[in-house]
Formats: structure tokens, C-alpha cells, sequence
């Protein structure tokens, strides 16, 4: 028998859904007890202690159909911090029973947000929210119902950084020894109580690719819906665009379906991360800086970046500080007249944004001339697909997030291209053109400039062949 125990609790009052579950020793009392729950749920640690009551309860879950949470105590046993948790519980709870402590809080207290705050304490927040950014309404609530109805969702693009990160999961998930179990007990908050959906949004999960327990036991697992409790997310920075995203030696691989494939370009039957134009003028509407663009310049903008959000904002902020007449709007021949291509580029690439990170350095394109030789070859045809003599450098573009994969249709073929019409001017622009001549083996290298060293009317002299039979009376010559 284990020596903990897993307690439901709830705060009197609040709604029924806000049940959050406790791990405590079979052996301790419940002043610690006190201490466990104050500790998960972060709402109480303003109350003193003196002013908590606990209470134990045994209520059948199927009964419990009032939202206000207003439990009847009545039949409940208020516990004393000087009582054994063993003494009160001789056994584990019944998970259809909500057995366990409700939190009765002093007259005047309530608790805002118990629901999600056994949560929290897993999830880590980049920041608040901006004002100037866009809520993108339309977009989170269809990958919100793609998720929900597809239980997994495989979101491929160095721009798919989820607001919300559970960092647990990959601290427990890649290449971890530990039982299924037990990794699902240390990620989940609410494990192993049913009637919980629980979402996990998953940072950096290209890192998951290798562990072949987390996808063939775990993930695929949610995706059959047979752990139907569970919603998964995975903001990747690269990945498969096939159904199929990971391979494993053991059992079959996991067949993710269109919907729940998510890239950068939407599709009939998926959605993208681009921003569409309504969400791309909202964007403009909310920047830091009141801009007054042209209509025409607005949907220009659009068109080079192609709702790329880091190409949006990138340019909005080099507009942002172009120098236009008192009340004027900024018209398209200004834009050329203020910003020459290269400069251009050059601002561009100096910020340290997402739109920076999806473009080559200098040096890790002249440390490697295939890189360069690749993305003139991506400029000339617009997307290549993967083939044995270019796969090194493909996979290493698309790790770096320069370019992405698509599955072109109907041929379902994996495709790689540049994220927008800006993304490929600036590249065109890092790429300084060369003028040393290309050679296809090292025959034509010594041959043609020793060719193109003689003049022409070089080329008509007779030949004059060297050796022992052009020397007179052959003889060997003298010694000088």
C-alpha cells in the first residue's frame, strides 16, 4: 500500500468545476495538510491560518449539480491540525466520490480563480499581455475547437510560441526512463482524478521528436481518444508536414489528420499562423506609433509579407520612424524614396526579432557554401522538394527556421519555401552576387582558363608537338 494519499478539495462557495486534488502522507496530520493546500492553491495563502476550516466530506460526484458549490456540511467532520490523516482516512478515497476537504473561508473572503490555480504553479508566462498586439480572435478560437475536437494538434513554425508554457512537460518528457505513469503523475496536476480535461501546451516540442514513449504511448494514445481526458498542443519549430510527423521502430506510427496539422499557410482544410487581413489591419490599427499609410501601401505591405507577423512588424517599425509631411499619409513612391533596397534589408536584419531569426547570418552562409548555393537555387524556382543530393541542406535550412515545409496538393508531396515575398528579397539581398566563374569537374578548372588565356589568333598556329622526335638529329642538348 502506497503512503500517500490523493485528496479532492474544494473551497465552499466556489464553483463546483474549481476542484483541485492534493497529495499528502498517509502518516502526517492535518496541520500539514494545511500547509500542502495553501501551497497548491495560491488564492488562500492571504488568509490566516486561524481562519481556515477544514472540512471532510463524502459526496458522490454524479450528485453534485449545483454550480454555486454550496456543499452541506451538515453530514461533514470538521478536522483539528492535531488529527493523523490515517486516523481520518483508514483507506484511499473512490474516485467517483468527491471525498475529500472542503476549504469553508472566513465571512467576507471569496476566491477568484481556484479553477486553473492547481495549474498555474506548471505554467509560465513570457510576459503580459501587450496592448498593441493583436487578439486574433477568429484564429485561437478555430485552433481552440480543432483542438478540442482533435484532441492532438501538431502546429509546425518558429512563430508558434504558445502564450502559455508548460515547461514541466518537456523537463519530464524527452528520453526519460520513468514509467508512463509516472511521467503522466509529475506532468498532470490533476492525475489520476477522471472527469478533468487537462490541457497541455507544449513549448519547443521538435525536442519530443526522439522520445518514442511520449509519441507511441502517450500521444497516440490521446489522439484515439483513449485517454479522452487529455488535450495536447505542440508548438514546433520544425516537423514532418505529412500525416504521418514522427517515425519510431516500435508499433505504428501516429496519422495526425489535416485539421490538426497546423502550418503557415492556411488551407481548406486547415488554418495558418499568417495573419489574415483583417487580423493584419488590426495589427497596423493597434502599433505603438499612430502610422497614416496609403491604402496602397497598406496592401502592399500585406502582399510582401504575406501576414508573416515578425515581417509585419519589423516593417511597420522602420515606418514608424520615416520622415512624412505634418498630417501627410506615407504613399508607396515615399516608401521607395525613403528605404533603397539594401538599406532596407540592412535595418530589417539588425533587429533581433522573428523576423531576424528567420534569416541567415553572414557567417553561416560563407561558412558553408552549399547554404548559398541552395537559397539561389530556392530565389530561381520559388519551393524544391527534398532529394537525396540536397537533404543535408534542406534539413539544416528548415531547423534553423529559414525555410518551411508544406505538403503541396493534390500530389502530397513535402515542399520547402520561403515564409514570404520579403523573407525572399532580403535573402536576394544577403547574397552579394559573384563573378567567379563555375566549373563542373576539375578537368574544365585547368582547361578552360588556360583556354581563355590565348588570344585568337593563337588558336590558328599549328601545333608545335614537344618531345624526342621534334629535336635536331636528335640529339640531347647541350649543357648551358
Amino acid at each position: 500500500m502506497s503512503n500517500e494519499i490523493d485528496l479532492l478539495c474544494c473551497v465552499q462557495g466556489s464553483e463546483i468545476d474549481h476542484i483541485f486534488p492534493v497529495r499528502i502522507s498517509h502518516s502526517a496530520k492535518t496541520m500539514h495538510l494545511r500547509r500542502a493546500i495553501r501551497q497548491q492553491e495560491p488564492t488562500l495563502r492571504h488568509i490566516d491560518d486561524e481562519a481556515l476550516q477544514f472540512w471532510k466530506v463524502a459526496i458522490p460526484l454524479t450528485s453534485i449539480t449545483d454550480d454555486s458549490g454550496q456543499f452541506n456540511l451538515e453530514d461533514g467532520q470538521q478536522l483539528m491540525d492535531i488529527m493523523r490523516i490515517s486516523d481520518i482516512w483508514e483507506r484511499a478515497p473512490s474516485d467517483d466520490i468527491l471525498s475529500g476537504i472542503i476549504i469553508r473561508l472566513p465571512d467576507g473572503e471569496c476566491v477568484v480563480h481556484a479553477a486553473i490555480s492547481s495549474i498555474q504553479s506548471n505554467i509560465s508566462l513570457p510576459g503580459d499581455v501587450n496592448d498593441h498586439w493583436s487578439p486574433r480572435s477568429d484564429t485561437v478560437r478555430c485552433l481552440f475547437d480543432t483542438l478540442e475536437r482533435r484532441r492532438l494538434v501538431h502546429v509546425r513554425s518558429p512563430l508558434a510560441a504558445s502564450v502559455y508554457s508548460m515547461r514541466s512537460w518537456l523537463q519530464n518528457a524527452p528520453q526519460s526512463d520513468q514509467a508512463l505513469d509516472a511521467r503522466r503523475r509529475s506532468m498532470d496536476p490533476t492525475y489520476p482524478f477522471p472527469g478533468f480535461i487537462t490541457f497541455f501546451f507544449v513549448d519547443d516540442g521538435q525536442d519530443s521528436y526522439q522520445d518514442e514513449m511520449l509519441w507511441s504511448k502517450f500521444l497516440e494514445r490521446v489522439h484515439d481518444a483513449f485517454y479522452n481526458n487529455y488535450r495536447v498542443i505542440l508548438f514546433c519549430s520544425y516537423g514532418n508536414p505529412s500525416p504521418r510527423p514522427v517515425f519510431h521502430k516500435a508499433g505504428v506510427p501516429l496519422c495526425l489528420s489535416f485539421a490538426a496539422r497546423v502550418n503557415l499557410w492556411p488551407t481548406d482544410r486547415s488554418i495558418g499562423l499568417l495573419l489574415t487581413r483583417l487580423e493584419f489591419d488590426e495589427v497596423v490599427a493597434r502599433h505603438e506609433r499612430k502610422l497614416k499609410l496609403h491604402p496602397v501601401i497598406l496592401a502592399r505591405i500585406f502582399d510582401w509579407t504575406a501576414g508573416h507577423v515578425g515581417a509585419v512588424v519589423q516593417l511597420l517599425h522602420v515606418l514608424g520612424h520615416q520622415e512624412v509631411r505634418q498630417g501627410a499619409q506615407l504613399t508607396v513612391d515615399d516608401f521607395y524614396a525613403e528605404n533603397p533596397p539594401h538599406l532596407l534589408g540592412q535595418q530589417l536584419r539588425s533587429k533581433c526579432g522573428p523576423f531576424g531569426r528567420g534569416l541567415p547570418l553572414d557567417g553561416e552562409i560563407s561558412e558553408d557554401p552549399n547554404v548559398s548555393v541552395f537559397l539561389r537555387t530556392l530565389l530561381r524556382h520559388g519551393d524544391v522538394k527534398e532529394e537525396m543530393e540536397n537533404r543535408q541542406i534542406i534539413h539544416k535550412c528548415n531547423r534553423n527556421g529559414w525555410i518551411y515545409a508544406y505538403e503541396s496538393q493534390p500530389s502530397s508531396v513535402t515542399r520547402y519555401a520561403l515564409a514570404s515575398p520579403l523573407h525572399s528579397s532580403v535573402i536576394s539581398w544577403i547574397l552579394v552576387p559573384s563573378n567567379m566563374p563555375r566549373y563542373a569537374s576539375p578537368f574544365e578548372l585547368c582547361f578552360v582558363p588556360a583556354i581563355s588565356s590565348f588570344e585568337p589568333s593563337q588558336m590558328h598556329i599549328p601545333i608545335h608537338r614537344v618531345g624526342a622526335p621534334n629535336l635536331v638529329d636528335n640529339q640531347l642538348p647541350e649543357a648551358q
